[in-house]
């Protein structure tokens, strides 16, 4: 699902728009992935999911500008007064942040896709990073977490929820970085299986 408008992000229109793709629920999961999941978690944890519809969120950003991690809200400052001046740049750079060793052809996949979305919809999703944090996610049926032991992007659950709030959730750990659907594949496709 392609972000279309800057209210595409919040919470209300997210749900809206997941109802519309998956009109019959229980025969659909939807895989979220990075910010995405983010956003997918908010709508979640605000009880706007739609009912018997499967989420799986992968690698969902915890808190982007961390302390311990390998962005600063500097960073995400400097690309959202630079998107006006030099688009293609920052979102080359916000790449490379992501995954620095990268195919040609999924850098060019990426930058085909990172092309349609608006540029309002790009500054609010830079915003949402640098101040977004998850700090805690309401257990459910249809939910599964995939997180990267290796992720450098965003830390892992545990560095912001208590062990406690974690048990009651489906959750695997791929050794990967933040793409683990491109990082194993096979290990990704099990848990899509299994997360049905």
């Amino acid at each position: 699902m392609a972000v279309e408008t800057v209210q595409d992000l919040e919470p209300g229109d997210l749900a809206e728009r997941v109802r519309d793709l998956c009109p019959e629920p229980t025969r659909c999961v939807v895989v979220a992935w990075s910010l995405g999941s983010q956003l997918a978690l908010r709508t979640w944890n605000a009880g706007l999911w739609p009912e018997g519809l499967g989420l799986l969120a992968v690698c969902p950003v915890v808190e982007f500008c961390a302390a311990e991690g390998p962005w600063r809200r500097i960073h995400l400052e400097r690309m959202i007064r630079g998107l006006g001046r030099d688009r293609e740049g920052v979102l080359e750079e916000f790449r490379k942040l992501l995954r620095e060793e990268c195919p040609e052809d999924e850098a060019r996949a990426w930058r085909e896709a990172a092309a349609g979305i608006p540029p309002e919809a790009l500054v609010r999703g830079l915003e949402l990073l640098r101040d977004g944090r998850l700090e805690w996610i309401r257990p459910g049926p249809g939910l599964v977490l995939v997180e990267g032991a290796g992720d450098r992007v965003s830390p892992r659950l545990e560095a912001v929820m208590e062990a406690g709030e974690l048990a009651g959730l489906r959750r695997f750990v791929l050794a990967t970085g933040h793409v683990p659907f491109l990082e194993d594949a096979e290990g990704f496709g099990r848990i899509l299986e299994e997360g049905r």
